[in-house]
C-alpha cells in the first residue's frame, strides 16, 4: 500500500483540512525514517472534553516519547509553519502530553516535544520538511 499522500491533479487547491492530513502523513513518513515507532495521531483524550489534540506521539530510537507538533502551509501568507506554534499552542500541548502520559502511562527513559514544519504546493507536493527536535 502508498502511504505516500498525494492529492487529486486535477483539482487547482486543497482545503485546509487536506493539506493539514497531507503534511501529517509526511511528519510521519519522516519520523518513521529516524527509527521512530507511531504510537498514536490526531489523539483526544479518551474523557471526551474539548481540550484539542496531539498530532502524533511517537517513541523514538533513544526509548523517549516525542510529542510533535505539525504546522504545514501552502504558502507564507500567514508567516511561515513553525511561527505557527505560539506560547498559547506549546502551552495547550504541555497540558495534552499530562493528559495522555495519564492516560497511558508508557515506560521509557523521557519525553521530548518536537515541532515539524512543512511547505507543501498547491496539489499537496512537498516543498520543504524542518523538524526541530525538542523544540519547546
Amino acid at each position: 500500500m502508498n502511504t505516500t499522500p498525494r492529492s487529486d491533479p486535477s483539482a487547482t487547491t486543497l482545503d485546509s483540512r487536506a493539506v493539514g492530513e497531507i503534511g501529517e502523513q509526511y511528519a510521519v513518513e519522516h519520523l518513521e525514517r529516524l527509527g521512530h515507532i507511531v504510537l498514536d495521531r490526531n489523539w483526544r483524550a479518551a474523557d471526551g472534553q474539548p481540550r484539542g489534540e496531539l498530532d502524533i506521539v511517537s517513541r523514538c530510537p533513544e526509548d523517549r516519547i516525542v510529542f510533535t507538533e505539525v504546522k504545514t502551509r501552502r504558502g507564507m501568507h500567514f508567516g511561515g509553519p513553525l511561527a505557527a506554534v505560539t506560547d498559547a499552542k506549546r502551552g495547550k500541548i504541555r497540558m495534552l502530553t499530562s493528559v495522555w502520559l495519564r492516560e497511558n502511562r508508557p515506560s521509557c527513559a523521557g519525553l521530548r516535544c518536537d515541532v515539524i514544519g512543512i511547505m507543501v504546493d498547491d496539489h499537496g507536493e512537498l516543498r520543504s520538511l524542518s523538524h526541530v527536535p525538542q523544540a519547546f
